[in-house]
């Protein structure tokens, strides 16, 4: 088995049936990590507590026919899986589109179970579409009971939460949702697995704390070709590996404030997969990371890795590509011990400024370094008095029928003073613009699909609020979406289609865009300083126009047409003096074999970027995947590229499809 191999041939630390209490972990957090603590807007992403009104459209458990007991005595798995089976996006009697992401909440309570909770996807539909969410973080708690017959074999794992179940294709994951809750293994399950992540194109985990004895397998899984998928404010505490990755490639998986603590071998076990991770905390004994195969690269960003025992922070068993910035190495012999030849010198610690494993032919007698664009976090916003939310189906829009203009009344409800509106979960359709403005703080869709009526090309622009900042979020997008605002804007959790996000004359505000997906275009301009955060955007284009664009997990999936010499379609275009920093970005060609006149991955044109991304290629038949121009960079009229021969490449042992294609680090020449 995978766990013995890869873990038990190292010294591990004895593995004891007691779990640390919950205040010494808090003790460990605040003050042997010190400077780790949470920013004031995720401590209040932790605290919130989340509710809905009745007339939302969710599913709530411990109400008729499922009736949870929520009560830590009763065991609830049969009520948790009846509406896990009754509500997904696969399941087209039930949802049209698999983007529509079905609420199924816990409210406040102790949830025993027995056996695994998983979404019962059908293994030959695309879809999924379950948002399993509780009222917050220490409130829900689904707690497995201790003793557990089927959790007692520490080589066998098995999940106490999973999102699609075995078997199924790899898009049966579409839009799926871990939020505001707490999974405990409870105590005797040496085989417990805390969540198996099964996520495809757009879904996120937010806000989850998963527990379990040192003696547990995985506090958290993902298996198969599952991607792009963001882990946000996630803390694992106990079990022998925190996070497991294992060695299907294709896709991403992006890591915001995960904090790691206790784990019995090793914090994260990536075999092959492509992860970035940004603001890792981790207190082990064993190392923070290790990394299996040559595939297994990872993008690694303001991290804080404390050790207790001997050995390294980062552990590459194969030659792979690790790229560090502004990482804090503390209690280790060293910060990163490898296997194999490597053309980089290690770094010594216990501050690493900006190091990499590998340097491309492109990069030698040249000193590169990151723009290093300032970071900011994602504005979010939650309020549990359901005075302040508004419906507008209470205004008079109509989900369900595309026959009337939804528009005037989502417009009243914005325009009713409330802080909050929402989509009770329907089709939406508009034929005329909204205007998001006035008191509006925040507009959640709960997934519903925001569409144009016939003939019409209707959009949702946001204008000046009252507020610093204005959120919209959970929203299935056929239309586009205009940032033209003083005010901050966020656009979260969004997923499909071809439609635009774009910046506007007036906008002057930041702009954000997290977890958005697939196809998801997005043009910068006017000035805007812009942060993207886990974007999909497959065969769709990023523009910075004279702005500033910092990108974090970006994905791509081939181009959109081939030969067309179209540049609005270039997947990162920066253009009239804007700066584009890419951090960490998964750009596949897979099998289609580009061709030149298809245009280059990134280009520069006057402006300034750095890139340090990764990506796949694969072969299918005669036909093998290809990238030819990876960089064009034109400055006063003179052009330079970076061709696909001048990145590395990594391949498993023994194979010679896929390859994991990297640029280490491009900067543009500065003058």
């Amino acid at each position: 088995m995978l766990l013995k191999r890869f873990l038990f041939n190292q010294s591990s630390p004895r593995i004891t049936k007691r779990m640390m209490p919950l205040l010494t972990m808090a003790l460990l957090i605040c003050a042997a990590l010190s400077g780790a603590a949470l920013s004031p807007a995720a401590e209040a992403e932790c605290n919130a507590e989340i509710v809905f009104p009745d007339d939302a459209r969710i599913i709530d458990v411990t109400k008729p026919p499922y009736n949870a007991k929520g009560d830590g005595v009763h065991d609830d798995t049969a009520a948790i899986n009846a509406a896990l089976k009754d509500f997904n996006s696969s399941k087209a009697d039930y949802s049209p589109d698999r983007f529509m992401s079905y609420t199924i909440y816990l409210p406040e309570g102790t949830y025993l179970v027995s056996d695994t909770l998983e979404a019962r996807v059908a293994r030959d539909k695309t879809g999924s579409g379950v948002r399993l969410v509780g009222q917050g973080r220490d409130r829900t708690i689904i707690r497995l009971a201790d003793d557990t017959p089927g959790f007692d074999n520490p080589q066998r794992d098995k999940n106490i939460v999973r999102m699609a179940p075995d078997g199924a294709q790899p898009n049966s994951a579409y839009g799926n949702y871990v939020q505001h809750l707490t999974v405990d293994a409870g105590a005797g399950n040496p085989g417990a697995s805390g969540i198996r992540f099964d996520v495809a194109n757009s879904g996120a985990m937010e806000n989850v704390r998963i527990r379990g004895e040192k003696s547990g397998c995985y506090g958290l899984v993902f298996r198969g070709t599952c991607g792009l998928g963001y882990v946000r404010d996630v803390t694992i505490e106990g079990f022998q590996v925190g996070v497991y990755l294992d060695s299907a490639t294709v896709n991403n998986i992006a890591f915001e404030r995960l904090t790691l603590l206790d784990q019995g071998a090793c914090g994260i076990l990536n075999e092959a997969k492509n992860i970035q991770l940004l603001d890792l905390t981790s207190h082990n004994r064993g190392p923070a990371i290790r990394a299996v195969d040559p595939m297994a690269v990872c993008f690694l960003l303001n991290a804080k890795l404390e050790g207790t025992g001997p050995g390294p922070a980062i552990h590459l068993v194969s030659p792979s590509f690790l790229y560090l910035r502004d990482v804090e190495v503390k209690g280790y012999t060293a910060p990163v011990q490898v296997s194999g030849d490597y053309t980089a010198p290690l770094p010594a610690g216990p501050s690493i400024d900006e190091w990499w494993s590998f340097e491309a032919p492109f990069m030698a007698g040249k000193k590169m370094r990151s723009l290093r664009l300032p970071i900011k976090n994602t504005p979010t916003f939650y309020s549990s008095n359901l005075e302040d939310w508004a419906s507008v189906m209470d205004f008079g829009a109509t989900p369900d029928d595309d026959s009337d203009d939804d528009a005037p009344g989502i417009q009243k409800a914005i325009d009713s003073g409330k802080p909050v509106v929402y989509f009770p979960r329907g089709f939406y359709t508009l034929k005329t613009d909204v205007v998001v403005r006035g008191g509006v703080r925040k507009v959640d869709f709960l997934f519903s699909r925001i569409q144009n009526g016939d003939d019409t090309e209707a959009r949702i622009v946001v204008e000046d609020t009252n507020h610093p900042e204005v959120v919209l979020e959970n929203f299935v997008q056929m239309i586009p979406m205009v940032h033209n605002s003083a005010s901050a804007v966020a656009f979260r959790n969004r997923g499909p289609d071809h439609a635009l996000i774009s910046v506007g004359d007036k906008a002057t505000g930041d702009l954000f865009v997290e977890n958005a997906g697939p196809h998801t275009t997005i043009e910068v301009r006017n000035g805007v300083h812009a942060w993207l955060r886990a974007i999909n955007r497959e065969k769709s284009g990023l523009l910075n126009d004279g702005s500033t664009v910092w990108s974090f997990a970006d994905n791509i999936e081939t181009m959109r047409r081939r030969g067309s010499g179209d540049t609005k379609i270039s997947p990162i275009r920066t253009v009239n003096g804007g700066r584009t920093e890419i951090i960490g970005a998964c750009m596949d060609a897979l099998q289609v074999a580009h061709v030149p006149a298809d245009g280059s991955l990134m280009s520069s044109e006057d402006s300034e970027i750095s890139v340090t991304c990764g990506g796949e290629i694969r072969r299918k038949g005669e036909e093998i995947g290809s990238w030819p121009v990876h960089v064009t960079e034109i400055r006063n009229g003179e052009k330079t590229r970076i061709t696909e021969e001048q990145a590395l490449y990594f391949t498993s042992e023994g194979q010679e499809f896929p390859k994991r294609f990297v640029i280490p680090m491009y900067r543009s020449p500065r003058e």
